[in-house]
């Protein structure tokens, strides 16, 4: 990785807005935060882990003491993954619409069923891929549409407001961006495009077929008994898989097959920046899908959202590697624009920001493809990257039903929002079952048993008080044109108070790490 720059950023404050998960409707969701004019991607990799995610540039944390539906951090390891029945039922779905169209009769036409009401009257009407999955129904419900597609549910939930990942603001405008960051420097700044094909587009032609979740399609009829089961290859039952295994199978899964009722997906990787077929893409997701309304979306507050990121390109270090920074990873089918995931490669990890489709493919259960892809893709890059093995979905929000489903992608973790210690999301839902804000750290104890009968402590929101003047003092910060230390700065006297609650809440060593422009 290139040398350490600082990360410069604006504390912004507190700031109360309405909850995008319940829709209490009044000013329920609490949380701290600042605005990011430049941040290193190891920098926000460490964010993340302390509970910070970011909305465009403005990065927030959630006050779980306060907050009206606590967010955990959530991860998996995709070297441990193991896909449930109802994503393999999903990419099965995705490998058959490729090889020869099927499941196309159930599409919704754009000009009756586009919505969300329509798409879920046709998914209702699934064929025989579903007749024996009813349990696994879970893993593919409208819930992963929050910002990852529109799938099964039960039709007495479907004029429900669908739950989604906040698009967060500042309490107040952040200052005018430094004149001293370096051009480019700003991840939204620099547009070219560097897409690598072979991570990208996890091009099947250069490996062996591999059959997919244990069935030898490739055997030859006459080679089998009749009523015998072929052998089995690849993903088995719920064992986890071999680090390879996946990426064969979602290889296999977007092979072309030449047949002309089949389709070609090309899934390209692209450095974040603003495109008109985005934009239109999200737009008709946004009506169709949110239900919102058209005068409300514009291609500046796309870009804000979507496009604008703080994060600092570093060019790939490591051959057959992406680098690290923001990417929208494009879905085209037969060369028509469907799907976008906008995504954070960083050290460790690949984070999922959002996740539009064209609302005509929902048949595709796109978001839960999409998010298996993008797993896939985390342990292709892993292969380069040895550190880079997690891939995060945000936030997981247990007090809110229809976010649960982000644990269905097992074995994931969750972080301890007071230690930040890793436990395992099953040990922890049986904590938050009975306590809606709680500490986890004590799960992290080897035995289940005594862990979750053992009453969590209650966070507490790290305090400003236990920060000296000293400590923030010796920051560093902007103002002006010049970088000096805080305590020499005209705004230190104003803006100490917060600019310790972000230093409680980073803690000292990122913190000593980013100016603060005042």
């Amino acid at each position: 990785m290139p040398p350490h720059r600082p990360s410069f950023v604006a504390v912004t404050g507190q700031n109360a807005s309405s909850c995008g998960y319940c829709h209490s409707g009044v000013d329920t969701s609490i949380s701290f935060g600042a605005w990011a004019y430049s941040l290193s991607c190891a920098d926000y990799q460490q964010l993340l882990d302390k509970g910070w995610r970011r909305s465009g540039k403005y990065l927030y944390k959630p006050d779980l003491s306060t907050t009206c539906c606590p967010p955990y951090t959530i991860r998996l390891d995709v070297g441990k993954f193991s896909p449930s029945k109802g994503h393999k039922k999903v990419v099965k779905k995705v490998r058959k619409w490729i090889a020869d169209g099927a499941g196309e009769k159930r599409r919704p036409g754009p000009s009756t069923t586009s919505t969300v009401e329509g798409a879920l009257e046709e998914l209702a009407e699934r064929d025989e891929d579903w007749e024996d999955e009813d349990e696994e129904l879970v893993d593919i419900t409208e819930e992963e549409a929050g910002s990852t597609g529109v799938d099964l549910v039960p039709r007495s939930e479907s004029d429900a407001p669908i739950p989604t990942e906040q698009v967060e603001e500042p309490a107040r405008p952040p200052p005018p961006a430094p004149q001293v960051l370096p051009a480019g420097q700003s991840g939204s700044h620099v547009i070219a495009n560097e897409p690598n094909v072979d991570v990208t587009s996890l091009d099947s032609s250069k490996r062996p077929h591999t059959a997919p979740f244990g069935k030898n399609h490739d055997l030859p009829a006459g080679k089998r008994q009749k009523g015998a089961k072929p052998p089995k290859q690849g993903l088995q039952g719920g064992q986890a898989s071999a680090p390879q295994d996946f990426i064969a199978v979602i290889q296999d899964a977007e092979k072309y097959s030449g047949n002309p009722k089949g389709h070609k997906l090309k899934v390209v990787l692209e450095r974040a920046s603003y495109q008109e077929e985005t934009y239109q893409l999200f737009r008709k997701y946004q009506i169709a899908v949110h239900k919102d309304p058209p005068g409300k979306l514009s291609p500046q507050k796309y870009k804000q959202f979507l496009v604008d990121t703080p994060l600092v390109f570093e060019p790939p270090q490591i051959p057959n590697t992406p680098g690290y920074g923001s990417f929208h990873q494009k879905y085209y089918a037969d060369g028509k624009l469907i799907a976008v995931g906008v995504i954070d490669i960083l050290p460790l990890c690949v984070s999922s920001v959002y996740f539009m489709y064209d609302p005509d493919y929902g048949f595709l259960s796109l978001g839960v493809y999409s998010a298996l892809r993008e797993i896939a893709f985390t342990k292709l890059l892993h292969n380069g990257l040895p550190e880079l093995k997690y891939y995060y979905m945000g936030f997981y929000i247990h007090s809110c039903a229809k976010m649960r489903y982000k644990a269905h992608y097992k074995p994931s973790d969750l972080a301890c929002p007071q230690t930040f210690v890793w436990v395992p999301a099953e040990k922890a839902q049986l904590v938050l079952d009975q306590h809606k804000r709680a500490t986890l750290v004590h799960l992290a104890d080897g035995n289940s048993e005594t862990a979750t009968s053992t009453p969590p402590s209650s966070y507490v929101l790290p305090s400003a008080d236990g920060v000296s003047d000293a400590e923030v003092g010796s920051l560093m910060s902007y103002n002006d044109g010049n970088i000096l230390h805080f305590r020499l700065s005209e705004a230190f006297r104003e803006s100490k108070t917060e600019v310790k609650q972000l230093y409680a809440l980073v803690g000292p060593d990122l913190a000593r790490r980013m100016v603060i422009v005042a």
